[in-house]
């Protein structure tokens, strides 16, 4: 027995260097890869963060803005040694140079920015170094690459409330002079006089004529017949009309108080009344609310939408006609201050 056991003396050792290869490429996968991967989701967070934050810009009124250092300082952040390389910014866009090879964007946007990122070390270093790969590869460590494309372009569809007013009001507010230039308040904070948008057929609601291309069915601004107040809304097309000033029971104006709504703009109607009228919609507008008055909802509590009010029965919506950014899943509708931006590649 003494003479057997001798005999194995050594086996474990053997055994243990049989495993020592499989045992080292299971370290590298799970260290070495993983490093990789949370690279890898590091840079894509950096190179999302600087294409979101650069459309945002150029959808603005003030246009793509310090581009090479919005970017850098977004990649770094969203880096875990706040660090990262930009490899490219490029696009369609004020101040974006052209992509060698242009993405794929969606119909109906205005335009793009790329943002692709890369390895750079705490250190300095353009590569991952690797720890345990080095005793099974001649390399000693890797570059990880990501990029993302931001298309921005007035948004094709929406969620917004179910009140609509027409596009021929909503050019007498932001157009007076007729030279297709739209004029914007700038805010918040706001300052000018805010602008009141008089509901169905009252005697101020006289700003555009009546019929197909008017503000009619009949008056000022109406609303949109749909299953909540939240309803998505698609530019280009025909929506029913719900008759009657009340607002709808799923609605409540309280959540717009000193904010900005998004309001379907209508270009026609189907000139029909009642509830068979149809309102065409043409785009959506942003509007931010400091006052409102509806059959039996009021804000203020003194709210009156004219000076010379006497009962205070005129229905209105008060506020500041506004640029906006917002997120949208297609683009395509007119342009009327609202802009969508949203990752495409």
């Amino acid at each position: 027995m003494r003479r057997v056991r001798g005999g194995q003396r050594g086996a474990t050792a053997i055994v243990a260097a049989l495993l020592a290869v499989p045992l080292f490429g299971i370290g590298a996968l799970v260290v070495d890869v993983g490093a990789i991967y949370q690279e890898r989701r590091e840079l894509q967070n950096g190179a999302d963060a600087a294409a979101l934050a650069l459309a945002r810009n150029c959808a603005g009124p003030a246009g793509c803005g310090p581009i090479d250092s919005t970017a850098g300082a977004l990649a770094d952040a969203n880096a875990n040694d706040d660090s990262s390389n930009v490899d490219e910014i490029c696009g369609d866009g004020p101040g974006l140079t052209a992509c060698a090879v242009p993405p794929d964007v969606p119909a109906g946007a205005d335009g793009y920015v790329r943002v692709a990122t890369s390895t750079r070390t705490g250190g300095g270093l353009s590569e991952l170094t690797y720890g345990l790969a080095r005793t099974l590869t001649d390399e000693t460590g890797a570059t990880v690459r990501a990029d993302a494309v931001v298309a921005w372009g007035a948004p094709g569809s929406k969620v917004t409330t179910q009140l609509t007013i027409s596009l021929c009001e909503y050019d007498a507010f932001t157009d007076p002079d007729g030279d297709g230039i739209a004029t914007f308040a700038v805010g918040p904070p706001f300052s000018g006089t805010p602008r009141t948008v008089y509901f169905h057929s009252t005697s101020a609601a006289g700003t555009c004529p009546a019929g197909p291309s008017g503000a009619d069915l009949p008056g000022g601004f109406g609303w949109l017949e749909s299953v909540d107040c939240g309803a998505l809304i698609g530019a280009g097309n025909w929506v029913p009309d719900k008759t009657g000033n009340a607002v709808p029971n799923d609605c409540h104006p309280s959540d717009w108080r000193d904010k900005t709504i998004l309001l379907p703009i209508y270009d026609q109607t189907n000139g029909l009344s009642g509830s068979n009228g149809s309102y065409h919609i043409a785009g959506f507008a942003a509007f931010h609310v400091v006052g409102y008055r509806f059959p039996s909802e009021k804000w203020p509590n003194n709210m009156k939408c004219k000076k010379s009010e006497s009962n205070g029965s005129t229905t209105c919506l008060v506020g500041h006609f506004t640029n906006f950014v917002t997120s949208a899943d297609t683009f395509g509708g007119a342009s009327l201050g609202v802009t969508a931006v949203r990752i495409v590649g």
